[in-house]
């Protein structure tokens, strides 16, 4: 019984933290591209010409 244990522990450990990474990595770069959307989106909105164009742009949600 403990070695199947020790088997588990030596694999499911690893296999688990290189999950969590993966998806922390995941996140990271879906959130970059979000935020160079939302930076072009700010630069549109500075270069307007228009207040109404203006404020629909900066009140995003």
């Amino acid at each position: 019984m403990t070695q199947i244990t020790s088997k588990l522990i030596t694999r499911g450990i690893p296999a688990i933290a290189g999950l969590g990474l993966a998806w922390i990595a995941m996140r990271i770069i879906n959130n970059e591209s979000k935020l160079l959307l939302r930076q072009i989106e700010l630069q549109d909105a500075l270069s307007a010409n228009s207040w109404k164009r203006k404020r629909s742009l900066l009140r995003r949600d």
